[in-house]
């Protein structure tokens, strides 16, 4: 989560293993490197919206809020999936790019903050009680959820990188 680093000393690695990322100057990443990223984020996304929708799931089994208040917040994670779902097809269609790379970055940062409010409506909406009841696993869901945030790149790492690309630019997250 862009916190820890690991070093390794005597190692002997072929140049084949090495998984180069692209500095200044250079290609910002090759096609394996796209695809890894892509999935990666990808997988990401979609389990953070898979422990909202655990908590949404609790909302609309107990009929907690009005039927719009609930319905939009399916509509919120819907979204995100659907938009997850539309760089799946795409990557399936035409194979890893800069461009499906700079898109997949754009849908898990609408997601996640799509995460944090859905997931602060349900927790006001299931109540108090259900929030520090024992046994219940209310808050754990709503700490968890909010966890995306910490995956790399962060948000305030790759928005330059991300204007640069919707300019034409390369996506050089640095």
């Amino acid at each position: 989560a862009e916190s820890d680093a690991v070093f390794l000393e005597n190692v002997n690695i072929s140049d084949g293993q090495l998984v180069r990322v692209g500095r200044p100057g250079e290609a910002a990443t090759d096609k394996i490197q796209q695809a890894g990223f892509v999935w990666f984020e990808m997988l990401m996304t979609s389990g953070y919206l898979g422990i909202v929708s655990g908590l949404l799931s609790r909302v609309l089994d107990g009929n907690r809020g009005d039927p719009g208040s609930r319905i939009q917040l399916v509509a919120a994670i819907e979204s995100s999936a659907a938009s997850l779902e539309s760089v799946a097809v795409q990557l399936d269609a035409d194979g890893p790019s800069e461009s499906l790379l700079s898109r997949v970055l754009l849908c898990r940062y609408a997601a996640q903050r799509t995460i944090v409010s859905v997931v602060d409506e349900c927790v006001e909406l299931l109540g108090g009680m259900a929030f520090i009841s024992p046994g219940s696993d209310v808050h754990l869901y709503a700490e968890a959820s909010r966890c995306l945030a910490f995956h790399p790149p962060g948000l305030q790492r790759a928005a330059p990188a991300l204007i640069d690309s919707l300019s034409g630019g390369a996506l050089r997250i640095v």
